[in-house]
């Protein structure tokens, strides 16, 4: 070790310092210059606290020629940032082959596959498959439950402390070979052990939306909610049919046909099917005239305005005769020769007649009922 002349009062004195083997006649290295933190390194970033940006750009090995007792000696830095030590993952000397045309492998296979090509000797690893269908696996929804992953162009990341705990994460290409294959895709497999649950998942991207299905949603067509639905604003139906309840052997919907709206009725049995013959309500969508087609039962009073003096009428506005007697409404009356002693004008000869008018004949007898008849002749 050498410790040089700083050449200015109160400043740190350079360090420079070579080796060798220890037996005679051994060469002596070359010096190299011992840099600590009251060292000025030329080229380099002067800041006690440095961005990973920065620390990417610090030379891994520095040299430079200084002059020490009138000789030109290398110096030979290798510098290591006592902040972070970065790590750059892994990966195999060209594409990684995964398998032949497709073919599918397990779970298994594919951590073997990695653990091959050293994705386990280090906290961060990744590599590129063959961008080739011939020399690529694929990875069936078998087994990972959430699709088939095509392994042809696709990028494969791991995340390990060791082979019992890792992350393996795999982005896929854009264009597959592989039938139902997923592409523009990111799946992800966990694993802590084999009692941890280890297992595969995927991640939705703006070229992979989840379907109703995948997250529990109700589709934009179709399907049933299993709970009540409530609604701050308006349910608007476009189709004829707007509302139907099912219950029991009956179902019942509005319909509106465009001249007018209907309750409908199913037939007993077909609750899901169309309309009856029965037309208990229709509304006339131009006048909102109500018609009520199959008898209407009131329990209570019928409320509203009428025409008339329907509403407090107790006798008739305009009497009536019946058999010469006006009939108002407003109390019994007597028929002459009905109910009480009279007469009543009925017309023909009822009130005085002692013959019918027209005879007839019974048996070949004339009968005018003058007398009684004889018959001779036997019925």
């Amino acid at each position: 070790m050498l410790i040089g002349w700083s050449g200015t009062s109160g400043a740190h004195a350079p360090v420079f310092i070579r080796s060798r083997r220890d037996y005679t006649g051994a060469a002596w290295s070359e010096w190299a210059q011992v840099y600590t933190s009251k060292d000025s390194i030329p080229g380099v970033i002067q800041r006690a606290t440095r961005t990973q940006q920065e620390m990417r750009r610090l030379p891994r090995h520095y040299k430079q020629h200084v002059p020490l007792m009138g000789f030109h000696l290398t110096v030979l830095r290798i510098f290591h940032c006592h902040q972070q030590i970065l790590v750059c993952p892994a990966s195999p000397t060209g594409w990684l082959t995964t398998g032949n045309n497709g073919e599918s492998i397990t779970t298994a296979q594919l951590v073997t596959l990695l653990q091959n090509n050293g994705a386990f000797n280090t906290k961060a690893w990744f590599a590129r498959c063959a961008w080739a269908y011939a020399n690529s696996a694929s990875i069936p929804d078998s087994e990972t439950g959430c699709g088939i992953i095509p392994l042809a162009g696709a990028v494969i990341e791991v995340f390990s402390n060791n082979t019992n705990n890792y992350t393996i994460r795999i982005t896929t290409a854009t264009m597959t070979s592989v039938s139902g294959a997923l592409t523009n895709a990111e799946f992800i497999y966990v694993s802590n052990g084999t009692s941890y649950s280890p297992g595969w998942r995927r991640a939705y991207n703006t070229k992979n939306k989840p379907t109703a299905a995948d997250v529990g949603a109700l589709p934009l067509s179709g399907g049933a909610l299993t709970g009540g639905l409530t609604a701050a604003g308006e349910i608007i139906s476009k189709s004829a049919n707007g509302l139907r309840i099912v219950y029991g052997n009956y179902g019942f919907f509005i319909r509106n046909d465009g001249s007018s709206t209907y309750f409908m009725l199913t037939d007993s049995g077909n609750s899901l099917g169309t309309y009856n013959r029965l037309r208990p309500l229709i509304i006339n969508n131009a006048n909102g005239a109500v018609t009520i087609g199959n008898g209407l039962n009131v329990t209570g009073g019928i409320n509203g305005s009428l025409n008339g003096n329907a509403a407090t009428a107790t006798k008739l506005q305009t009497a009536r005769t019946i058999g010469g007697v006006s009939f108002d409404g407003s109390a019994n009356i007597n028929l002459p020769g009905v109910n009480i002693a009279g007469n009543q004008n009925t017309t023909g000869n009822a009130a005085t007649a002692t013959k019918l008018q027209t005879a007839c004949t019974i048996n070949g007898v004339s009968l005018m009922v003058l007398k009684i008849l004889n018959l001779t002749h036997g019925l």
